[in-house]
């Protein structure tokens, strides 16, 4: 049995969500198919959650199980190491593993706010936008807007 993490890392600011897809694979040629169960060591509880934790993996064939990873909003940013571990059901009990670095970021202070208070013009109007930020680091930020009411 063979197993692929893909993203190989995270990085997820806190309060966020990220997926990660586990590929599963029998590289065994086994004649029948075998359930697995599928796990992420190292997080709190509550943190992982599966579209399906326990997959049949077809005879010599391959599984996708998608792995969602919720980090609270007060969580403190770091470095951590989790493990995705497959372990086949049946009486062999094979288990697979695989590493998955995840960076927990701070979000920064951002405060955004407009040159002009009022924006008015027909069709098109522009305004300047002006960021500030608190954080110890330059941060980059991309503005979008939208009206969908033509307000």
């Amino acid at each position: 049995m063979f197993i692929g993490v893909r993203p190989g890392s995270l990085e997820i600011v806190a309060g966020a969500t990220a997926s990660v897809n586990i590929s599963i694979v029998d590289t065994d040629a086994t004649p029948v198919a075998q359930p697995v169960r599928v796990a992420v060591l190292g997080p709190p509880d509550g943190w992982v959650t599966f579209d399906d934790a326990t997959p049949t993996v077809p005879a010599s064939g391959s599984v996708g199980v998608t792995a969602t990873v919720s980090v609270p909003a007060d969580h403190p940013s770091g470095e951590f190491l989790f493990v995705v571990a497959v372990t086949s059901v049946d009486a062999g009990g094979r288990e697979v593993y695989e590493r998955l670095p995840v960076t927990v970021v701070d979000r920064p202070p951002v405060r955004v706010t407009t040159d002009s208070s009022i924006a008015d013009g027909g069709r098109r109007s522009r305004v300047g936008l002006v960021v500030t930020s608190d954080a110890a680091s330059p941060v980059i930020v991309a503005p979008v807007a939208r009206d969908p009411r033509g307000a």
